[in-house]
């Protein structure tokens, strides 16, 4: 990595924003669940700050742009240990953590030197990863470094006004303190107020499948199979040039529920977060379904989307569609597939 072609400056600003952030450690007076918003002034988007560190365990402030990003965190609570990682890694955020120095990378360190900052001691050495969905945890891009040098020196002021009166912060869960810019003329004087988010509107999906799949299943015989289907990102890193930040690949998976056996596996053909998943995910499932010998008796998904797009195409095939919260067989060899893929990395 090139630290070069980033601005010292801004990366000075930054690494003296987290050394302040450190000394003044708003992890012993604030716990996860205290949130506000900065609205930075590049894209005037709110972003949600949570502290982490209450416990004593792990030091850091996320920082997660646009409600909608806030309430898929908010969401990982009612998740099982099977799916929390993997949509942890879904949700669009900025990190700042402090780790022991070990811990970094040779480019965090190589950040540091270039910013001209120094560091020391356990939990004292700053790191900083940008997590986009589809992607594998990178470093801050120059534009994510400015927005995070605002969001951080802002988020500094809440917390000194946060430690001398707790009762700043709203407590009804639907408002939340946000902290902005009110500019006039030259100036940017920042302010605090009280404000109200609504969840946003869900995303129309682009979804379909190739119908030659749907008559091939139709003509296979009967059995007494019952499935189970999942499709996921694959946590490990693809990078196809040192500096590009890496992807993930995902995968479509079929497994006989009594066996254990993989009986259908495909990657999907590009890279995809989230949403873009879902909407490839019925092509791969009925082309998986189409290379069977023989039509199964139930297939049991965990997703309640994908339940509710395929439960009446999969009724007119003659396949009970069931939702379940754990998918067991899947499980097993998912957890397989990933210590095959991860064979030989450090």
């Amino acid at each position: 990595m090139n630290v070069s072609k980033y601005n010292q400056a801004m990366l000075a600003k930054l690494y003296s924003a987290a050394s302040r952030i450190l000394e003044l450690a708003p992890w012993k007076f604030m716990d996860e669940s205290q949130v506000f918003c900065v609205e930075e002034t590049f894209h005037k988007t709110a972003c949600f700050i949570s502290v982490l560190g209450n416990l004593g365990e792990h030091y850091a402030i996320s920082v997660y742009p646009g409600i909608k990003e806030y309430l898929r965190i908010l969401d990982l609570y009612d998740l099982d240990e099977a799916t929390g990682p993997e949509k942890l890694l879904s949700i669009n955020q900025w990190q700042l953590s402090f780790e022991d120095k070990s811990f970094l990378e040779t480019e965090d360190l190589n950040f540091i030197k270039y910013s001209g900052m120094s560091f020391m001691g356990k939990n004292g050495w700053p790191m900083f990863r940008s997590f986009r969905d589809g992607y594998f945890p990178w470093l801050l891009e120059p534009d994510e470094i400015e927005m995070m040098v605002v969001v951080l020196e802002q988020s500094e002021m809440v917390f000194q006004k946060i430690q001398s009166d707790p009762g700043i912060l709203p407590h009804d869960g639907y408002h939340f303190l946000m902290r902005y810019a009110d500019k006039q003329k030259d100036r940017m004087n920042w302010k605090e107020m009280p404000v109200g988010f609504a969840a946003p509107e869900p995303v129309a999906l682009n979804w379909g499948f190739d119908r030659k799949h749907l008559a091939k299943i139709k003509s296979l015989s009967d059995s007494a199979y019952v499935y189970e289907f999942d499709f996921f990102q694959v946590p490990t890193p693809i990078q196809q040039r040192s500096e590009e930040r890496p992807y993930m690949t995902s995968i479509g998976m079929i497994v006989e529920r009594r066996s254990g056996m993989i009986v259908g596996f495909e990657m999907f053909g590009e890279k995809a977060d989230t949403h873009r998943r879902m909407e490839l995910a019925p092509d791969v499932f009925m082309k998986l379904l189409a290379t069977q010998k023989a039509r199964p008796k139930a297939i049991a998904v965990r997703q309640p989307l994908f339940f509710d797009l395929m439960f009446p195409i999969l009724d007119d095939a003659g396949i009970t569609l069931t939702l379940e919260p754990r998918l067991f067989a899947i499980e097993e060899a998912k957890q397989g597939i990933l210590q095959f893929m991860n064979r030989g990395m450090p």
